[in-house]
């Protein structure tokens, strides 16, 4: 008994060869696409998990509850205030101690604004050393702590005169 022979296919004529480079073709850029959305869609879950992660940490929150209880921040902006996207800086910390300098937008009804925040870990709890809130719009900039100490004003005056210079970064 013989096994009966496989038959080969007839040659592709000039059109047959197209359709198959055509298909080929479809197939790389099908796998590329394919690539791309992967990557992509990577990339959106990191920053959202790096925004969830920086935006939950302790300091980020007790600055915002702090500007939140100021009466000028308040007025300047509305009510609530709260955090926006594309933070700058950093949040370090390694057992009991730590230190946090960031520059974080902020927004609230009446507007928007850039909240600095430099914070020490000492002993597990968390101290401001400087925390101000410029509003741009309103060429207003609020001092809330200066080196360690609450200066939040309390009065119905929106500013101080001559904040201090102060680097997130």
């Amino acid at each position: 008994m013989s096994v009966p022979a496989t038959p080969v296919p007839p040659p592709l004529d000039e059109r047959g060869r197209e359709l198959e480079r055509k298909k080929e073709r479809r197939r790389i850029w099908l796998l590329v696409g394919g690539v791309l959305t992967l990557v992509s869609v990577f990339v959106v879950f990191l920053f959202l998990g790096i925004n969830h992660m920086m935006g939950s940490a302790e300091p980020v929150q007790a600055a915002l509850r702090e500007v939140n209880q100021c009466l000028p921040c308040r007025k300047a902006m509305g009510t609530p205030i709260e955090r926006g996207w594309f933070f700058q800086g950093q949040v370090n910390w390694s057992g009991t101690g730590g230190n946090a300098r960031l520059k974080m937008p902020v927004n609230g009804p009446r507007g928007y604004g850039s909240l600095f925040v430099h914070s020490l870990r000492k002993d597990g709890e968390w101290s401001f050393i400087h925390l101000i809130l410029e509003v741009p719009e309103k060429e207003l900039s609020i001092v809330l702590w200066r080196d360690g100490e609450n200066v939040t004003p309390t009065g119905d005056h929106l500013a101080l005169a001559q904040p201090p210079v102060f680097s997130a970064l």
